[in-house]
């Protein structure tokens, strides 16, 4: 009863569109990710511009236990916490650093894969067929890894580290030594290099933007992007550019939206194969 009574619910405020545009999470078509993309986009064209972007993070739990502020603050103040300015920054699992670097975020990555990779090795120990484990390995390691891996901004380093986790992932499933090519692994399990899934998650944020009038960002698909910071441009200038070399086109939203309506075929696996093509 609670569920039909929640979905109902749902569906009536999603017609009436009683709420923000902005809000993710348990809408259909807006995951928490959401949220996540809107500000790295608007942190990473700030720096195109040369200006900050201050933040407000306000946690609610525990919101009703009436803590009076402002004794709060003093009380922090005197414990030499400054309450009011950050250099990191945990928001929806992803933690952020004034510059939008992603390094503390990565090694949190890392090391929650690396707990997924020992828990693969000793599954496989124990003789768990290669099918299992690989299922396994999807759930402990590749969802740790792609958890928001689309609004990142990586650097050659960076996902030459998520490529070394993911390469012990996958040899602990197969059991192949160390002298094993890569390549040869990921052609198996017909698994996808870090760099072209990093390219497929960008693409897929930009095609849900595209195909959502309402996504705060929609307004933004026609816009010029910048592209003058040293570590690269914003997520949606990546993606656009990986899809432009995919329909070797300039005017990207027309072209894109004209496919996406007529053939209905653009599916991840898809862009997975022309990202592959575009790598290449």
């Amino acid at each position: 009863m609670e569920k039909i009574v929640a979905k109902r619910l749902a569906n009536y405020l999603e017609r009436k569109k009683l709420l923000p545009d902005g809000l993710g999470s348990y809408r259909p078509g807006k995951d928490t990710c959401t949220n996540m993309a809107v500000l790295a986009f608007d942190v990473f064209e700030s720096f195109q511009r040369k200006e900050e972007t201050a933040m407000a993070a306000v946690d609610l739990e525990d919101v009703y236990n009436r803590v009076d502020y402002c004794k709060l603050m003093d009380l922090l103040m005197e414990m030499d916490v400054d309450p009011y300015r950050q250099h990191e920054l945990k928001y929806l699992r992803i933690t952020l650093d004034r510059t939008l670097s992603f390094r503390r975020h990565i090694d949190n990555v890392t090391v929650g894969a690396q707990k997924g990779i020992n828990v693969v090795k000793t599954l496989a120990s124990v003789g768990i067929q290669q099918r299992v484990l690989f299922l396994l390995m999807q759930l402990v390691v590749h969802f740790v890894i792609d958890y928001g891996l689309g609004i990142l901004s990586l650097s050659k380093t960076q996902k030459g580290r998520l490529e070394r986790v993911q390469n012990a992932a996958v040899r602990a499933v197969l059991g192949c030594t160390k002298d094993t090519h890569v390549v040869c692994m990921r052609y198996i399990l017909d698994l996808a290099s870090i760099g072209v899934r990093h390219k497929v998650a960008q693409a897929k944020l930009y095609l849900n933007v595209l195909g959502d009038p309402r996504h705060p960002l929609h307004d933004n698909l026609s816009s010029i992007k910048g592209n003058r910071v040293k570590r690269g441009s914003s997520w949606m200038a990546g993606a656009e550019d990986s899809l432009r070399k995919i329909f070797r086109t300039s005017p990207l939203p027309l072209v894109i939206t004209g496919f996406h309506c007529s053939s209905g075929t653009w599916t991840s696996k898809l862009l997975e194969q022309k990202c592959k093509m575009v790598a290449a």
